[in-house]
C-alpha cells in the first residue's frame, strides 16, 4: 500500500483524556496516518507518551474537514522536539471515509 509524504493540518483528540493537540501529518495511506506531535506545550504535549492508544483525528483536507478514529500502531521520538505517531484508521463516517480515500488516491 503506497504512503504519501504530505503535510495536512490536523487535530488529535485523546480518547482517554479528552485533550486536543494541534499538529500535522507526515504521511498518509489508505490504512494509516503518521503525524508528528511537538513537545511545544502550547500546541503539543508535555509528555507525548500520554496521547493514548485511541484517538479522534480531524484533518483539514482541501475538500473540507474529515473525522477519523485511529488506533496507535507506533510511537517513537522523531527528533529532540517532535514525536512520530502512526495510527491505523479504525472508523469514519461513510462520507468522511470517501473524502479521505479520494484525497489519498489523488496524491498518486
Amino acid at each position: 500500500m503506497p504512503r504519501h509524504k504530505v503535510r495536512v493540518p490536523c487535530s488529535v483528540t485523546c480518547a482517554d483524556t479528552g485533550a486536543t493537540l494541534l499538529t500535522h501529518t507526515a504521511e498518509l495511506s489508505l490504512q494509516a496516518i503518521s503525524l508528528t506531535i511537538p513537545l511545544n506545550p502550547t500546541y503539543g504535549a508535555d509528555d507525548p507518551s500520554k496521547v493514548g492508544t485511541k484517538v479522534s483525528l480531524k484533518l483539514a483536507l482541501p475538500v473540507g474537514y474529515v473525522r477519523l478514529t485511529g488506533l496507535l500502531l507506533r510511537h517513537q521520538q522523531a527528533d529532540p522536539n517532535d514525536h512520530l505517531f502512526v495510527f491505523k484508521i479504525e472508523a469514519a463516517s461513510d462520507l468522511d471515509r470517501r473524502l479521505y480515500d479520494e484525497y489519498v488516491d489523488s496524491l498518486e
